[in-house]
């Protein structure tokens, strides 16, 4: 009975250290709960704080970005007082095609602003420069029309004066055409006197004027077929054969506007000279040809601040192709100057060589002095061809002489 009770006893110790234990042990947690709440009370009461003062200072920002949006003015209405970026950036482009010194490189308003500044001080300079003149221009206006109206005074007089003296004019032709009358009318009468004379003379004039038709048909005749035969094969530098087309100062090279077409073979020998200036500027040999124009080599220029330029003009006394003529040869050819050769180039220039002198040779070439006569037999002393029977009788008839020297110096085979 005392051990039951004992254990008992013992049970109740033990359920009352328990109790005792989970009291203390919920008394600690309690005091443990009661300092965290302590704790994020004071943790909330920081951040309320903390979050009264972003509010304050969001909303002194939002004042200060609506006072902008005031000042700035690029604001969208649908939006507030708010500035709208994309009409504030609309705004800066407009600014930059409205004033030329707003470049691309401007990207705020704070730099374009000193430039509009300079633009309005430069269009009120401007501005001011323009008043003064439109007042001078004003006074000048004045001046001139002040002179109008002395002008037309003047002339309002010059022309009362000029119509008194047109009346008295008027009045001169009058007396003037009745003599003119007066004295046509005795000339009528003499004209009338004279007809006869003049039927008279009239027949003797035309038998006259037949006979000189017929003498002056024989003249022309005979100067037409001299004229043929004296057309200048040397000719002045007043009678060029072309022009200069283009030149290359690098290549010494230009073109001509002689070719083909113009009977032009190549190797010709041009003297350069600007139009009316007979100094010569250079030679112009002939390198190339073409149909209407030819490629020349320019050497031996005489002055390198006056170069050869396009419209400059060429000539060559020996070559001047124009219609068929006839040509003979005396004396010796040879060398790079041979006869072959020298037919070949005179009918390249539409010159037909002849066999014997007649009255349709044009031109009598002479070379050099020949050892050998007429039959092809040796000569015991050189023949000069001005010596021989032929050449005389070419420069009777009025045959063109040309010495080979002359076909050296303005042509190369």
């Amino acid at each position: 009975m005392k051990s039951s009770v004992r254990g008992m006893a013992k049970v109740s110790v033990v359920w009352s250290i328990v109790f005792l234990v989970l009291a203390i042990v919920g008394a600690v947690a309690f005091f443990l709960a009661s300092g965290e709440m302590d704790n994020q009370k004071k943790r909330a009461d920081a951040l309320a704080r903390a979050l009264d003062e972003e509010k304050a200072k969001v909303t002194a920002r939002a004042e200060e970005y609506v006072a902008v949006s005031e000042v700035v003015g690029y604001s969208d209405p649908t939006k507030g007082n708010n500035t709208d970026l994309d009409t504030l950036k609309k705004g800066l482009a407009g600014l930059k095609e409205a004033f030329p010194d707003v470049t691309a490189s401007v990207k705020t308003f704070a730099d374009a602003m000193p430039l509009l500044a300079n633009a309005m001080n430069n269009s009120k300079q401007r501005i001011a420069d323009l008043e003064a003149q439109v007042e001078a221009r004003s006074a000048q206006i004045d001046e001139l029309q002040k002179g109008m109206r002395d002008a037309g005074q003047a002339a309002a007089a010059e022309t009362s004066s000029l119509r008194r003296q047109l009346g008295d004019a008027q009045q001169q032709v009058d007396d003037t055409k009745s003599e003119y009358e007066r004295q046509i009318a005795e000339l009528r009468d003499q004209i009338r006197s004279k007809t006869a004379e003049v039927g008279t003379v009239q027949v003797a004039k035309s038998e006259a004027e037949r006979q000189f038709a017929q003498e002056a048909e024989a003249l022309r005749t005979r100067l037409s077929e001299m004229g043929r035969k004296l057309q200048p094969f040397l000719k002045e530098p007043e009678a060029p054969d072309g022009q200069i087309l283009a030149v290359s100062k690098v290549l010494s090279a230009g073109w001509v506007d002689l070719g083909a077409k113009n009977r032009l073979p190549v190797g010709t020998r041009f003297t350069v000279a600007a139009p009316g200036d007979k100094r010569v500027k250079a030679i112009a040999e002939v390198t190339k040809v073409e149909n209407a124009m030819a490629e020349v080599r320019f050497t031996d220029q005489r002055d390198p601040f006056d170069p050869v330029a396009p419209g400059d003009i060429v000539w060559n006394p020996v070559y001047d192709p124009r219609g068929q003529r006839y040509a003979l040869l005396i004396g010796g050819f040879s060398g790079e100057y041979a006869e072959t050769q020298l037919k070949g180039l005179l009918a390249s220039m539409g010159v037909t060589v002849q066999t014997k002198l007649d009255a349709a040779t044009d031109f009598l070439i002479v070379g050099n002095e020949q050892y050998v006569d007429e039959d092809g037999q040796p000569v015991e002393s050189p023949i000069q061809p001005s010596e021989l029977p032929v050449f005389k009788e070419a420069v009777a008839q009025g045959a063109q002489i040309v010495l080979l020297k002359d076909l050296r110096n303005y042509f190369r085979f």
